[in-house]
């Protein structure tokens, strides 16, 4: 199974990927993730494209499963492994508003630079591109063939978001599993 985590930028995804990638470990699937970063180079991708749809495909087949991480949108790529039982969609996403702020700040604390948020330099040119990013937001929501995570919960209540995360893919994980891998990333 290719496990994708999207999500608008800004909304923890890159802790959220990895809390997935180590509730799909807990069960004993077999597990992809390093044939995904040997054959694919990492688990962040821009968007899923046919041949490496094919690619992920091939490898979560031979090798288990992998987590993916994208800010991407359900496209036909996308649609066909979801509709061909070959990948789960799971979308993170909080407040626009505090997207806006976050971005900005991370702009500030990064000196600018070419990053993905480069743009971010007023609150102006930071809704702009909220706007774009939220875009894809609504073609996940307009679809509908994916589970939705909120940052604000995840924050506030990690056991609960990664339980509900546990049973939408069938891992059977338990609370004192859940519990080890939260506090193994819990900042000091």
């Amino acid at each position: 199974m290719i496990i994708l985590s999207s999500s608008l930028p800004k909304s923890a995804s890159t802790i959220f990927a990895t809390y997935l990638e180590e509730l799909v470990a807990i069960p004993g699937w077999r597990n992809g993730q390093n044939a995904l970063k040997d054959r694919v180079g990492a688990r962040y991708v821009d968007r899923i494209h046919l041949v490496l749809g094919l690619r992920l495909a091939l490898i979560s087949n031979i090798y288990g499963t992998v987590v993916l991480k994208s800010h991407c949108a359900p496209n036909r790529t996308v649609r066909w492994l979801i509709n061909a039982k070959q990948l789960k969609a799971l979308y993170i996403y909080r407040d626009p508003r505090d997207v806006v702020l976050s971005a900005m700040d991370h702009r500030k604390h990064r000196g600018g630079g070419e990053s993905g948020f480069s743009k971010f330099t007023d609150l102006e040119t930071g809704c702009d591109g909220v706007l774009g990013w939220a875009k894809v937001w609504r073609e996940w929501k307009n679809w509908g063939r994916v589970e939705f995570f909120l940052y604000e919960d995840l924050i506030t209540d990690p056991q609960s978001v990664l339980r509900r995360v546990s049973t939408c893919l069938g891992l059977g994980v338990n609370d004192t599993q859940i519990s080890k891998i939260i506090m193994k990333h819990e900042k000091k």
